[in-house]
């Protein structure tokens, strides 16, 4: 697994799993019973209460909502997720956020001041639609300040694996230019750069973001990848983040 703000340890926990976890995905996963037993163990392991878990059923849109304690257990041992989402804010010390990414970015929301965590899936119709400034949006309603606000952009596909045909390679244009490239004769995006432009737009420090460099295509025995395996993608990572009481 990989922690995301070790040098918050003592404030939040923020993890992203990986293959080591086994699959934890009912979007992906064949077996659910599997996956639930994979999840206990591995929440066991990080002295978390997976009854506490909540999910949402991501449909690659732009909708982050604000979750309490009546939403807690949706999604953690069955597909009851929280639905028409992609994204989960909270100030409640007793509820995980959970998200699963195969390629898509998981970002990561802490304000170590005012003790609000947020996490988002952002696929690329989601970095499109601008889901990280709806996640800054929706934290800052619930008492986030933009000056304090930490954001992680977890492990996803790279532009060195991102290949996209030219409508999609257009919709990234509109947004911003920069992040499409050519190799060969193919067109790649660098779905972080257009997230870190949103982010820093929305006022969110530049030195409050941290960015990871692991390819999940590359990374072939570290991380699932659907764009990778395609039909034969065996599961997906989970990505969580708990308030420490």
């Amino acid at each position: 697994m990989k922690c995301i703000w070790p040098e918050y340890i003592d404030r939040v926990h923020a993890y992203v799993s990986t293959k080591e976890e086994g699959d934890l995905s009912f979007k992906w996963g064949n077996d659910e019973t599997a996956v639930v037993k994979n999840r206990e163990k591995w929440f066991s392991k990080l002295d978390l209460d997976l009854n506490t878990l909540v999910t949402c059923n991501q449909p690659h849109g732009n909708n982050v909502i604000i979750v309490g304690f009546e939403s807690v257990g949706r999604g953690a041992k069955q597909r009851d997720w929280l639905l028409g989402c992609d994204g989960l804010v909270t100030m409640d010390k007793n509820i995980i956020l959970g998200i699963e990414t195969a390629d898509c970015i998981p970002i990561f929301l802490f304000d170590s001041i005012n003790n609000v965590i947020g996490l988002a899936h952002a696929g690329w119709r989601g970095v499109v639609s601008n889901i990280a400034s709806e996640l800054v949006r929706r934290a800052i309603q619930s008492g986030a300040q933009i000056g304090s606000l930490k954001v992680a952009i977890g492990p996803h596909i790279q532009n060195c694996c991102f290949e996209v045909q030219s409508d999609v390679a257009d919709e990234f244009k509109k947004t911003l230019n920069e992040a499409v490239s050519t190799k060969d004769g193919n067109l790649y995006v660098d779905l972080q750069k257009v997230v870190l432009r949103q982010l820093t737009d929305m006022g969110v420090l530049l030195e409050n973001v941290s960015v990871s460099g692991e390819c999940t295509s590359c990374l072939k025995d570290k991380y699932y990848s659907f764009r990778r395996d395609k039909d034969k993608c065996a599961g997906s990572m989970l990505s969580v983040i708990k308030l420490k009481v």
